[in-house]
């Protein structure tokens, strides 16, 4: 049996070796994909932790920062409340004397602890210090009898001032607290309360009120509304 050589040579080099070839390559194309794949995927794991280091530090510094700004807005709400004490004992009866040392202990820790403050927090505890020392100066400048007198600065000694405390205890607690505004019982100091319409009818004293005949709203409301004023 004779080997015809040159069909063997042909088929060999028309398939087997471009197969084997081509076999090579895609291997050498997979180890090379595979070692790219590896390396971006090494790469991205060293990113990704140090993108994790970078948030657990701010992380840290920010929740620190945070309780620091309480700490100062804890310090802050002492200092007014040591402040409102001093005001009422120095103006509430003329003539009153007394250190002047509060008033420059009440600056320094509002300017010691301002720094931790946001602008808006810093804003509003400035607002407030300014009010008290619009107060002060108002007060001083009035002619008052000696004594308990009831006058105009200790009335608002009795109602108005002591009010700041009370917008500065919700300001702080709406700042600390974030379920507090959504709570039943936060609501801003003077918020007006809300009420229920009432009927015509129900203006009236309950011994001008009908349990039968005609209703008031036809011949008597009139008249009655112009008696009281309604």
């Amino acid at each position: 049996m004779s080997i015809d050589w040159s069909a063997f040579i042909s088929a060999l080099l028309g398939t087997t070796i471009p197969g084997l070839f081509v076999s090579v390559l895609l291997l050498w194309l997979n180890n090379r994909s595979s070692k790219s794949i590896e390396t971006y995927k090494n790469e991205l794991s060293s990113r990704l932790t140090e993108v994790q280091h970078v948030l657990a530090k701010e992380g840290t510094k920010s929740k620190l920062w945070h309780e620091r700004r309480v700490e100062a807005l804890i310090e802050i709400y002492g200092a007014f409340a040591s402040y409102l004490r001093f005001l009422r004992n120095m103006l509430y009866v003329p003539g009153s004397r007394g250190s002047m040392d509060p008033y420059f202990e009440f600056r320094e820790t509002l300017d010691k602890n301002l720094l931790f403050l946001d602008d808006d927090l810093g804003k509003f505890i400035n607002t407030l210090s300014g009010e008290l020392l619009l107060f002060w100066n108002w007060a001083m400048s009035q002619k008052r009898e000696p004594g308990i007198t009831d006058d105009e600065v200790q009335k608002r000694l009795d109602f108005e001032i002591p009010g700041v405390l009370e917008r500065l205890r919700v300001r702080i607690n709406e700042y600390a607290d974030p379920d507090y505004r959504r709570a039943p019982s936060a609501r801003r100091p003077n918020t007006p309360v809300e009420r229920e319409p009432r009927s015509r009818a129900s203006r009236f004293p309950p011994r001008l009120r009908r349990s039968g005949g005609p209703s008031p709203g036809t011949l008597g409301l009139n008249r009655l509304e112009e008696i009281y004023a309604i």
